[in-house]
């Protein structure tokens, strides 16, 4: 079973110069910052930020907890994706 999860982008994200907010769409998690948006996106990737989609969901900006939570929903669950 796969998930497939993609490094999000300036769509994901509400732009206030200078503040930069992302906010998951699973759990509401936020996370703000005043870097550039190109390295705010290279940081919110590193830490592990994706979009992910299933046959299931899609959802447009998962924070790294809820991207482990559904990689083991799903391998547990040995439900396809």
């Amino acid at each position: 079973m796969k998930l497939l999860t993609q490094k999000i982008t300036i769509a994901q994200l509400k732009v206030e110069s200078p503040k930069i907010t992302l906010q998951c769409n699973c759990c509401k998690r936020v996370e703000h910052g005043t870097i550039p948006v190109e390295a705010f996106i290279d940081a919110a990737s590193y830490m592990g930020w994706r979009q992910v989609t299933t046959s299931h969901i899609e959802i447009e900006a998962a924070c790294p907890s809820c991207v482990r939570e559904l990689h083991e929903f799903y391998q547990s669950k040995q439900v396809s994706a």
